[in-house]
């Protein structure tokens, strides 16, 4: 009886090292990621039904229309990379390293980081441009749906992709990191130092 527990206790020990439970659930973040991607410019057209924003003047419409759109390009992109990133993350690490979970942690904010970087950068700029042009000062309407203050104007038109690279590098240099710090010590286990 003893034995078959400890025959069990070592089968989940050895699952647990060689990293598939950090793995496997990771795959099924990125893809509830992916699919929170595509939702967002859905319940964002739902909140502007809801906030009654298409019974406004015209040009508050079509502005919001306008944005909603470089929210949907934003919104199909992050899917795509989640989607993409999925199936990279199952091959991250494998048995023979210790130090497992490190690596997949990592690819995450990487991830997490590239998407929300084009986010910033796509969204921020459609935001800036579009009420710069249409609503100079007046979106305070749009202030209940949208992600980022209207009112910015074309200041976030070179704020935003600026914004949106350095949130880029500063995932990618903490992501890298992770990941050499992780790779450092398989390494140098494997030497025997």
């Amino acid at each position: 009886m003893i034995l078959q527990f400890q025959q069990i206790i070592n089968a989940f020990l050895a699952y647990i090292d060689s990293g598939r439970i950090f793995r496997e659930p990771f795959k099924w973040l990125y893809m509830l990621a992916s699919f929170s991607s595509a939702l967002f410019p859905i319940i964002i057209i739902f909140l502007a039904f809801k906030h009654g924003l298409f019974e406004g003047p015209f040009k508050i419409v079509l502005a919001f229309l306008l944005i909603w759109m470089f929210m949907l390009v934003a919104g199909a992109v992050g899917c795509l990379i989640w989607w993409d990133r999925k199936d990279k993350v199952s091959n991250l690490t494998t048995g023979e390293q210790e130090f497992v979970a490190s690596p997949v942690f990592a690819h995450y904010i990487q991830t997490a980081g590239e998407v929300f970087a084009i986010y910033m950068a796509v969204v921020g700029t459609g935001i800036s441009l579009i009420s710069g042009v249409f609503l100079s000062g007046d979106g305070y309407e749009l202030n209940s749906v949208l992600p980022f203050n209207p009112s910015i104007g074309f200041l976030g038109v070179f704020a935003f992709p600026v914004l949106g690279y350095l949130i880029l590098v500063f995932t990618r240099f903490i992501a890298e990191q992770i990941k050499a710090l992780a790779t450092i010590a398989n390494n140098t286990r494997k030497t025997g130092y």
